[in-house]
Formats: structure tokens, C-alpha cells, sequence
């Protein structure tokens, strides 16, 4: 049922008051629909055995209009819109924490030694823009992965991703750090790359590497993606809808990676 929701245009996705399923007729169904901010609506499809009172399942997404923006900027009272809810694995590895280099700001902080995933509990798109603002923290010499995923299956992980391998190293008192980003996918056959960008070089005067942005935009077939002013494209069609997925990895915990500014632009 939410696939056929997929399929229709923003504005004719409606509340629809409990009824039948056609689909199979043993069953009846509701569909409830809240207009959470202008141009974004929370849609909640229950099920219910047929004129039973017993809710037996229950499925909650959220769409976007065509040119709508939300941000999640990691402040309890920022400009944006309030932050999304995110389901996080491993959940002790994950925090909003304050900015190591802005007593101002919030990130979203990822320290954790092995792969760590989080999603927003509550969105899928299939046409749409995603992207986000990183920095690492590096002590001498160290590694870290971090991940920004579009139409991700979260149950499996399954999606599109562009990947960034940061390299810090310290040789004698000049120390640098190296990035590397991939547009891959992954499936059930692992992790295919599907494009590449040059690696980009910085110094590093501080144990903690400048502000970077990256950023994916999913159009039919067509995929777009950039690290800071780089840009690439390819075309596949394996998946065509799904959620936004940040993942991270650190080889130790001497490096650890920091997120801001999750956003999204989408149909």
C-alpha cells in the first residue's frame, strides 16, 4: 500500500476513512494523513482484521513536495525544522554532542570502532537530493569511513552511498590528512563502486580537519554526487526509493567523525 502512495502525486495523498482492503478483502484498512509542516505530510496506514476493532499492523512514512527543504542542524532551537528522530546502531556509539571546535554548535558525533548506521525513524523518497556537512578528529596517525546513503532498505542497509576514506598521518611535526570519496552501492553481492573522485589533501594544524561537505542527488536512473566543489555522475537503477543513512567507522578511537546539517530536497 505505501508503494501505491509512492506512485501518486504529492496532493493526492489523502486521508482515506477506514474501509475494505481490496487487495484482500479479509482485511480492512485506513489511511491517515497529517500535515506535519507546509509541503510535508506524515501518513499512517493501519490495518485491522475485517470489522474487527483489533489494529493488527500498522506503517508510518513521511513525503515531501517537489522543491521542500528540511535540515537537521543537531539544535534543539535552530532556524530549521526541529531535527528528525533517528534510530542509531550501535545507540552508545552515536550522540549529539557540542562542537569540539564552536561552543556554539551541535553535531552529530559518531565514535564507535565498528560500522555504526542511523537513519531518520520516519522518511522515504524516491527523486531527491541528500547532503551534509563532516569533519573528523584526528591524533597523529589514524583512519576513518563515514557513509551518506540514499533509497536505503534500513533493514539490510542496502542503498546507494558516497563514500569517504579519510588517511590521517603525522610525520614528525606535519601532520595531514587524505580523502578519498566513492559513489558505490551496496546489496546482498556487497558493495559495488559505481564512481570515483580525486582524493583531496589537507594540513592539519589542530586534531581536528576543516569543515567538508558532500552530497548525492537521485534523479530516475540518473545519480549525482560531490565532495566539496568535485562532482561526478553514473546511471543505475537497482533501487529507486528509500530512506537517508549515515554510517560510520573509526579504526581506532583516536579518530572519530562529526556530522551537521543532514538535508534533504526532494519530490
Amino acid at each position: 500500500e505505501m508503494e501505491n502512495l509512492f506512485n501518486k502525486p504529492y496532493n493526492d495523498i489523502v486521508t482515506l476513512p477506514r474501509t475494505n482492503y481490496t487487495d484482500d478483502t479479509e482485511f480492512d484498512y485506513e489511511i491517515i494523513v497529517e500535515e506535519l509542516y507546509p509541503e510535508f505530510k506524515g501518513v499512517r496506514v493501519n490495518f485491522y482484521q475485517k470489522d474487527g476493532s483489533m489494529k493488527i499492523a500498522e506503517l508510518y512514512t513521511v513525503f515531501i513536495k517537489s522543491g521542500f527543504y528540511i535540515c537537521d542542524d543537531f539544535e534543539e532551537n535552530g532556524d530549521d525544522y526541529p531535527p528528525w528522530e533517528w534510530n542509531s546502531y550501535p545507540s552508545n556509539m552515536w550522540g549529539v554532542v557540542v562542537d569540539p571546535t564552536d561552543s556554539t554548535n551541535h553535531v552529530y558525533n559518531y565514535s564507535g570502532t565498528t560500522l555504526g548506521r542511523s537513519y531518520p525513524a520516519s522518511f522515504s523518497g524516491s527523486n531527491y537530493k541528500v547532503e551534509c556537512k563532516f569533519f573528523i578528529r584526528g591524533i597523529n596517525t589514524g583512519a576513518s569511513r563515514l557513509l551518506l546513503g540514499g533509497r536505503v532498505e534500513t533493514s539490510t542497509g542496502y542503498g546507494y552511498f558516497i563514500m569517504v576514506n579519510v588517511l590521517v598521518r603525522r610525520i614528525f611535526w606535519i601532520k595531514f590528512a587524505r580523502y578519498t570519496p566513492f559513489l558505490i552501492k551496496i546489496n546482498s553481492s556487497g558493495s559495488t563502486t559505481l564512481s570515483t573522485l580525486p582524493s583531496v589533501f589537507e594540513f592539519m594544524s589542530s586534531n581536528y580537519g576543516s569543515v567538508h561537505q558532500i552530497g548525492m542527488e537521485m534523479n530516475g536512473d540518473e545519480i549525482s554526487f560531490y565532495f566539496d566543489t568535485n562532482t561526478g555522475n553514473t546511471t543505475d537503477s537497482e533501487f529507486s526509493s528509500g530512506n537517508i543513512m549515515l554510517q560510520g567507522y573509526n579504526l581506532s578511537t583516536i579518530t572519530s567523525i562529526f556530522f551537521d546539517d543532514v538535508c534533504v530536497e526532494g519530490e
